[in-house]
C-alpha cells in the first residue's frame, strides 16, 4: 500500500468501488427518497471521475445485468461497443453501444447514450421499431448511465456477499425501479418506503392474525403451504397498539402472499438504504478531511526549524515520547505550564488505550482555524491550542485553555486508529449518527453547522467526550466541564440515544477494558517533575533541583 493510501485510505476506497478520483458538494435531504438518493449519489460518482468508452460500455454492461427490466433478460452479454453505425440503424446522432449477446440469434439491441440530458424522464426506457421488432434500443442519460452502472455493480457484489432470504429477480426488480426514471413521480414513493406490514417476522404474522373460515373443520388436514392460501385479519387485540397496522387492516383480509411481498419489499428497502447511507458517510467524511487537509498545508504542519534551543530541549526530553511519536511545541508556548500539561497527560495516558501507531502531538497557536484543537488523520497528528479559550475567540469569557479539547480529538484518533477501517463507518455507529442527526433537526442551527456536527468522526469524538465525562467519570483540565456540555450539539445526545451511546462505547474492547481506572481526574495530584523555564535552562540544559504543586481544579 502507498503512503498516499496510508493517509487516504477513503480516498482510495472511493477509487476502487467507483473510480472517484475528485469530490464535489453531495447534500442529501431527510425527506429525499430512496430513488432520490440513489439518483443523487450516481449523479456525484459521474461528476467526480475521468471517463472513457470502454468505463462508459462497463457501466452500461451492468445497468443491463443488474435490474429486471420487465422482461426478465436472462441473455449473456458477450461484449458493449461503441458503434457508430448504429447511429444510422436508429437516425441518432448520440452516442449509440450495440450490445452483443452470446446468443448470436438474439434480437439486436442497443443503448443510446444523451449526453445533453434531455432525455431525463425516460432514463431506462425501451423502444423497438414498428416495422423491425427485431431491433431494439434502451435510451439513458450519460452521468446516470455511468452513475448507476458504477453503484450497481458494487451494490450487486455486497448483496450476493450476503446470505438474503430474498429471490434475487425481487431484488433485480427493485434496481429497476430505482433506475428507471418514470419512477420518479410521487405516486410511486410508497415502493422505496417500508411499510408496516412488511416490518413484522413470519413468526409475529402468523401469531398476530387469523384464518378466516367459517368451520373449524375446513383447517383439519392441511398442510403449513395450504394454510397460507387461505386469507387471514388481525386479531382484535394485535392492533390495540399498532395505529399503523390498525389504519389499513383493521376489519379487512389480508393474504399470505401480500405480507410475504411487502416483507420482501422491507427487506430490500432496508439493505439498499444502509448500503446508500453508507457510501454518503464515506462521502462525507472523505469532504471533511479533505477540508482539514486545505486547513493544514504541509509546511505549517512540519516541525519548525527555527525552535529555540530552551524549547527544542524540553521537547526533546519529555516524558510523554512514550505515548507519542513525536511532541513539538511553538517558541512561544508557556514551558512553565507545559509542566502542569505534561503531567496530566502523562497520568491520563497510562489509563487510555493505544493503537498501533503512536499520533504526533503538536502544541500551538492555530490561529485562523478558531478551534482549540484539531486531529488531521492524513498526518496523524493532534494539535491544541495552547491559549486560554479567551484569547482564542475574543466573545468568550471562559478561562478554559485549548487543551480541555484533548479527549475530544483523542476520540478522533481512537475513531481512525483502533481499526483498520474508522468506527464511525462501521454499521453498528450508524443508528446513532441517524437519531443524532434527527434530534439535531430541531435545533436552530444553520445547515452548513449541521452537516459538519453530524459528519461521523465527528459524532464519535463528541461521543466518547460525553462517554469519558458522564459514563466513566473522567474529570481534569484535557476534559471539557459541565457547562460545556449543555450546548445544543451535546445536549442533542438525549437521554435514549446517550443511553445507546454508552452502551456502544462499553462494548468497544480497548475501552471496556480501561473504563474502570479512568473515575480520576487527572488534575489533582502532589507532586510534579521539575518545571523548567528557558531562564531555568543552561548552555549545558542542567536544570535546578526543584518541586511544584499543582493546586487542585474543580
Amino acid at each position: 500500500m502507498s503512503e498516499d493510501e496510508i493517509k487516504h485510505p477513503l480516498a482510495t476506497l472511493m477509487k476502487q468501488k467507483y473510480g472517484v478520483t475528485k469530490q464535489s458538494s453531495l447534500r442529501l435531504n431527510s425527506d429525499d427518497s430512496l430513488f432520490v438518493v440513489f439518483r443523487k449519489i450516481a449523479n456525484y460518482i459521474y461528476k467526480n471521475g475521468e471517463w472513457n468508452d470502454q468505463d462508459y460500455a462497463d457501466a452500461i454492461k451492468s445497468y443491463l445485468e443488474n435490474t429486471d427490466r420487465g422482461n426478465t433478460d436472462k441473455r449473456e452479454i458477450a461484449s458493449i461497443v461503441k458503434d457508430p453505425g448504429g447511429q444510422q440503424v436508429l437516425r441518432t446522432n448520440r452516442n449509440t453501444y450495440t450490445i452483443n449477446y452470446e446468443d448470436k440469434n438474439s434480437k439486436k439491441l442497443y443503448f443510446i447514450l444523451d449526453q445533453d440530458d434531455k432525455s431525463w424522464s425516460h432514463q431506462g426506457d425501451n423502444y423497438y421499431k414498428v416495422y423491425d421488432p427485431n431491433v431494439t434500443w434502451v435510451i439513458g442519460n450519460q452521468n446516470y448511465t455511468l452513475g448507476y452502472g458504477k453503484l450497481l455493480n458494487d451494490l450487486m457484489q455486497e448483496w450476493q456477499s450476503t446470505k438474503q432470504e430474498v429471490p434475487l429477480e425481487e431484488f433485480k426488480a427493485q434496481l429497476y425501479r430505482l433506475t428507471s426514471h418514470k419512477y420518479a413521480k410521487k405516486s410511486w414513493q410508497t415502493q422505496f418506503q417500508e411499510t408496516a406490514l412488511g416490518n413484522l417476522s413470519y413468526q409475529e404474522f402468523m401469531t398476530m392474525t387469523e384464518p378466516i373460515v367459517e368451520n373449524e373443520e375446513d383447517l383439519l388436514g392441511k398442510g403449513p403451504e395450504e394454510l397460507k392460501r387461505i386469507s387471514r385479519c388481525f386479531k382484535a387485540s394485535a392492533l390495540q397498539n399498532n395505529e399503523q397496522l390498525a389504519k389499513h387492516y383493521l376489519g379487512r383480509r389480508v393474504r399470505f402472499r401480500s405480507w410475504q411481498t411487502a416483507y420482501e419489499a422491507n427487506q430490500i428497502n432496508r439493505f439498499i438504504k444502509n448500503y446508500l447511507e453508507k457510501t454518503y458517510n464515506i462521502v462525507r467524511q472523505q469532504r471533511y478531511e479533505r477540508d482539514l487537509d486545505k486547513q493544514t498545508h504541509a509546511k505549517s504542519w512540519e516541525t519548525k526549524k527555527n525552535i529555540d534551543k530552551a524549547t527544542q530541549q524540553i521537547m526533546d526530553r519529555s516524558s510523554l515520547h512514550q505515548y507519542f511519536s513525536k511532541i513539538e511545541l511553538d517558541n512561544d508556548v508557556d514551558l512553565k505550564a507545559f509542566g502542569y500539561f505534561e503531567d496530566e497527560v502523562k497520568r491520563l495516558m497510562s489509563h487510555m488505550p493505544l493503537a498501533n501507531d503512536k499520533n504526533i502531538l503538536r502544541l500551538r497557536k492555530l490561529g485562523n482555524h478558531r478551534a482549540l484543537g484539531m486531529y488531521v488523520p492524513s498526518l496523524d497528528t493532534i494539535v491544541l491550542e495552547f491559549r486560554k479559550q479567551s484569547e482564542v475567540r475574543k466573545d468568550s469569557n471562559g478561562d478554559m485553555a485549548g487543551i480541555s479539547s484533548f479527549i475530544h480529538e483523542y476520540g478522533h484518533y481512537l475513531d481512525y486508529r483502533l481499526s483498520k477501517w474508522p468506527l464511525s463507518l462501521e454499521n453498528n455507529f450508524k443508528p446513532l449518527i441517524m437519531q443524532y442527526t434527527k434530534n439535531l433537526a430541531n435545533s436552530n442551527l444553520s445547515d452548513s453547522k449541521v452537516e459538519y456536527l453530524t459528519t461521523p468522526t465527528e459524532v464519535f469524538a463528541r461521543g466518547f467526550e460525553l462517554w469519558s465525562y458522564e459514563s466513566a467519570k473522567l474529570r481534569g483540565n484535557l476534559i471539557g466541564r459541565e457547562k460545556e456540555y449543555s450546548a445544543v450539539e451535546y445536549q442533542a445526545f438525549d437521554s435514549s440515544l446517550r443511553e445507546r451511546l454508552f452502551n456502544y462505547f462499553d462494548q468497544i474492547p480497548q475501552l471496556k477494558e480501561v473504563k474502570p481506572e479512568l473515575a480520576i481526574d487527572t488534575s489533582q495530584f502532589e507532586k510534579v517533575k521539575p518545571l523548567e523555564t528557558k531562564e531555568d535552562l543552561n548552555d549545558t540544559g542542567t536544570v535546578p533541583c526543584q518541586v511544584y504543586t499543582l493546586n487542585n481544579k474543580n
